[in-house]
C-alpha cells in the first residue's frame, strides 16, 4: 500500500480515521442526550407550581 502521511500505510490510516469517526459519533450522541435531558429539566422547573425557596415567600403565597 502507498504511504499517505509519513510512515502510516493507507489501510491503517483508514482504520484509524474510521475509529475516530465512531468515537466522535458516540461522544456527540451522548452530548446530545445530556443536552436534551437538561432542556427537559428546565421545562419541568418552569412548569412546576412549587419551586423550593425561602420560607417567607411560601408564607406569602399561602395567604
Amino acid at each position: 500500500m502507498e504511504n499517505l502521511i509519513g510512515n502510516i500505510p493507507a489501510g491503517e490510516l483508514a482504520v484509524i480515521l474510521f475509529a475516530l469517526a465512531v468515537i466522535n459519533y458516540l461522544a456527540m450522541r451522548r452530548a446530545f442526550k445530556l443536552w436534551m435531558l437538561q432542556e427537559e429539566q428546565k421545562k419541568r422547573i418552569k412548569s412546576d407550581s412549587f419551586v423550593p425557596g425561602n420560607i417567607n415567600t411560601l408564607k406569602k403565597e399561602m395567604k
